[in-house]
C-alpha cells in the first residue's frame, strides 16, 4: 500500500476517528484504526464496538491496500509531523513506513483480518435531512445533555419524530433544550430513539454546513449515519426518556424582551466574581419598570450592572446559575430573545424573537437575602 495525502487533512480526520477507538479494549485489535487505500481515497475506521467512526479523504493512490495501526501511536506520529505532504507506504510484512520532508517513521502494524467493520444496521426506521440543519440542531441541544450517569437515559439527545416533525431535545434536570425541524418525508405515528451525546459531539464535527443529505437510519439498539464521505454508527441509549412536555410551562405571567449579546457580555462580567468565591452564587435578574439589574453577591464581592430594558409589570427578581443561563443565551444564536416566566421559581422560558423552532427551559435558583 502506498499513498500520499497533506498532513492537515489526516490529522483532522484521524482526531475524529480516534474518539471511537478504545484505550484499552480487551481485544487488541480495537486499539487500532484500520486504513484502506482504493482508488482516489482512503478509508480511516475506528470502531469499539459501541461507536464507530468511518471517514474517507481524498489521497493520491500509487498502491491499493489495507492495514490497522496502533491509533495513539499512529495519532501522535502525524500530529509531530510538518504541514505538508505525508507518504504513507505499508509491505507485505505490515511494516509501515511514514514520511514527511526529511523525516521518516517506521513502525509495525496489525493484520486487518479481524478488525470489525462498520455495519449496515437492519433497519426499523429511517430519515433524511439536510447536513447544516442537523448540524444546527445539535449545536443547539447538546450542551444540555446531563453528564450524570446515575441518569443514563439522560446523557443523551431524543429524537423524536412524528409526521413531517423532527423535535431534538437534550434535558439535564436543571435545563431543557428543544430545536424543531421539518422534514420532507411525512412519518405518519413516526419513532422515538436516544443518541449518546459522545456520538452527537463527533457527529458535529463530521457535518457540513450544507444541504448535502444525511440518512439516519435505526432499529430498537444502534442507529446508523451515513453522509457523502462519512458513516457513524452508534449504540442507542435504551429507556424511557423524560416526558419534557409536561414540564414547559404555557402560559407565563411575564414576559421581556432582551438584547442577547449585551445581557450576555452583563452574565460574564459577574464571572470573576463567581470564580473567586468558594460558594457558587447565582446571579440575579432584577427587572423593573425601565431597566433590567444583573447583580451578584458573593463572599468576595459585588457586581451591579445596569441595562436600559422596559419590564411590564411588576417589579420582580430572579435568580440563575450563570453558566446555565449564558449557555441558554448563546445557543438563541439571534440579537434578540424572550424571557418568559410565572414567578421567581417557576421554570424560565428563553427563546429567539418570532423562532417557534427553538426553545429553551432553565430552572431559577432560590435566592437568599443579600448581605
Amino acid at each position: 500500500m502506498i499513498f500520499q495525502c497533506q498532513k492537515e487533512v489526516l490529522m483532522n480526520t484521524l482526531n475524529i476517528v480516534s474518539k471511537a477507538v478504545s484505550p484499552k479494549a480487551s481485544m487488541p485489535i480495537l486499539e487500532g484504526i484500520y486504513i484502506e487505500a482504493g482508488p482516489e481515497q482512503i478509508k480511516i475506521v475506528g470502531n469499539d464496538l459501541e461507536l464507530g467512526i468511518e471517514c474517507n479523504i481524498g489521497a493520491e493512490v500509487y498502491e491499493e491496500g489495507r492495514i490497522v495501526l496502533l491509533a495513539k501511536t499512529f495519532t501522535e506520529i502525524v500530529r509531530k509531523l510538518p504541514n505538508d505532504t505525508v507518504t504513507i507506504k505499508v509491505n507485505d510484512q505490515r511494516n509501515a513506513v511514514i514520511t514527511c520532508q526529511n523525516i521518516e517513521y517506521k513502525i509495525t502494524g496489525l493484520s486487518d483480518d479481524e478488525f470489525p467493520s462498520i455495519p449496515e444496521i437492519d433497519s426499523e426506521n429511517e430519515l433524511t435531512i439536510e447536513s447544516g440543519v442537523l448540524k444546527n440542531m445539535i449545536r443547539r441541544t447538546i450542551f444540555a445533555i446531563s453528564q450524570n450517569e446515575s441518569r443514563m437515559v439522560l446523557t443523551g439527545s431524543l429524537f423524536e419524530v412524528k409526521g413531517d416533525n423532527l423535535n431534538v431535545v437534550s434535558v439535564d434536570g436543571f435545563r431543557l433544550a428543544l430545536r424543531n425541524e421539518k422534514i420532507k418525508e411525512d412519518k405518519g405515528e413516526g419513532f422515538s430513539f436516544i443518541i449518546p451525546g459522545k456520538t452527537l459531539g463527533e457527529l458535529s464535527k463530521i457535518l457540513k454546513d450544507d444541504d448535502s443529505p444525511v440518512n439516519i437510519s435505526v432499529n430498537q439498539r444502534f442507529c446508523l449515519i451515513k453522509t457523502d464521505d462519512a458513516k457513524v454508527v452508534s449504540r442507542l441509549i435504551e429507556g424511557n426518556f423524560l416526558n419534557y412536555r409536561k414540564t414547559i410551562p404555557t402560559d407565563n405571567a411575564y414576559s421581556v424582551i432582551i438584547p442577547v449579546n449585551s445581557v450576555m457580555e452583563s452574565v460574564e462580567r459577574c464571572e470573576p466574581i463567581i470564580s473567586a468565591s468558594e460558594t457558587k452564587s447565582p446571579i440575579r435578574l432584577q427587572f423593573t419598570k425601565t431597566e433590567l439589574v444583573i447583580k451578584c453577591f458573593a463572599s468576595t464581592g459585588q457586581i451591579m450592572d445596569t441595562l436600559p430594558i422596559p419590564f411590564e409589570g411588576e417589579e420582580t427578581e430572579i435568580g440563575f446559575n450563570h453558566k446555565y443561563f449564558h449557555d441558554a443565551l448563546k445557543a438563541c444564536e439571534t440579537d434578540l430573545a424572550k424571557i418568559e416566566f410565572n414567578s421567581n421559581l417557576s421554570p424560565c422560558i428563553i427563546k429567539p424573537v418570532d423562532n417557534e423552532d427553538f426553545i429553551q427551559m432553565v430552572l431559577p435558583v432560590k435566592l437568599k437575602n443579600e448581605n
